[in-house]
């Protein structure tokens, strides 16, 4: 029996944009946008369940590292329809659309706002003191 390779070419696949690069994507804007007094990471793993999960945390640097984790975003072998778990409320997203719309409301909701205004106003206490926290 000759051996062939039965698996068909992969290379023709269409580019699809995963959310965990949207998210990886933003936390570097976060980092941007506050002069790096904050930062954000990406961090994640997968359930018992087979759910794949991300955590977006925000990180205060001069505040010994303070985090924040801001939401979960999880989706089974497919990334949509996906997850967010934001301040105890489950919004479920059908695509990459829905999901930049939907982190567009989170980062800019009130609650947001005051958590980023908090950490970078401490921030910049502790580097206008030099002085560690």
């Amino acid at each position: 029996m000759d051996n062939k390779n039965l698996w068909p070419d992969f290379e023709n696949i269409p580019k699809i944009t995963s959310p965990r690069s949207i998210l990886i994507e933003q936390a570097s804007f976060l980092a941007e946008k506050t002069k790096n007094l904050l930062s954000a990471e990406v961090g994640g793993g997968n359930t018992k369940e087979g759910r794949i999960y991300y955590r977006f945390i925000i990180i205060a640097p001069l505040l010994k590292n303070y985090t924040y984790r801001l939401f979960t975003l999880s989706h089974d072998i497919f990334y949509y329809p996906c997850e967010i778990s934001f301040q105890s409320q489950i919004m479920q997203i059908g695509s990459e659309d829905q999901l930049i719309e939907r982190l567009k409301l989170i980062f800019n909701n009130e609650n947001t706002q005051r958590i980023i205004a908090s950490l970078i106003g401490q921030s910049k206490d502790i580097a206008t003191e030099g002085s560690e926290y």
